[in-house]
């Protein structure tokens, strides 16, 4: 059916849920079996959010690595360690990147031909209140 991700086995059990939802509901929207975007849009809002966060632990891992170096620890396990995270972040957030713009397109056609649960419409205007005179 869908494209397998390959998740960071030492993921936490969020974020593997989290990528779960994300498969599922890129399969059932690549199947065309989502019939509105709020379907889409939680899921979103939710991976959009682990991206951010996401994007952070790279610049985490690079401080401690240019503090390591500096330090002269070239040739340690950790620096070696944490090089690895480093490259399964970058290649993780690759992944969830190109998993957040399909869906975000199907997001935006569903949108687009008005398939939503609650559409935009312009919001009436509050009754005034009575007259307390």
């Amino acid at each position: 059916m869908g494209r397998r991700w390959d998740w960071n086995p030492l993921m936490d059990q969020d974020a593997a849920d989290l990528y779960e939802r994300l498969r599922i509901t890129l399969d059932r929207a690549d199947s065309g079996r989502v019939k509105i975007a709020d379907e889409i849009e939680y899921v979103l809002t939710e991976g959009y959010a682990y991206a951010l966060n996401l994007e952070l632990r790279p610049q985490r891992i690079e401080k401690r690595i240019v503090k390591l170096v500096t330090e002269g620890e070239t040739d340690s396990d950790e620096l070696r360690k944490l090089a690895r995270q480093k490259l399964d972040t970058d290649r993780e957030l690759v992944s969830l990147r190109e998993i957040l713009a399909r869906l975000q397109e199907h997001c935006d056609e569903l949108k687009a031909d008005g398939r939503v649960a609650m559409p935009e419409r312009e919001l009436a205007r509050p009754a005034e209140p009575p007259d307390s005179t």
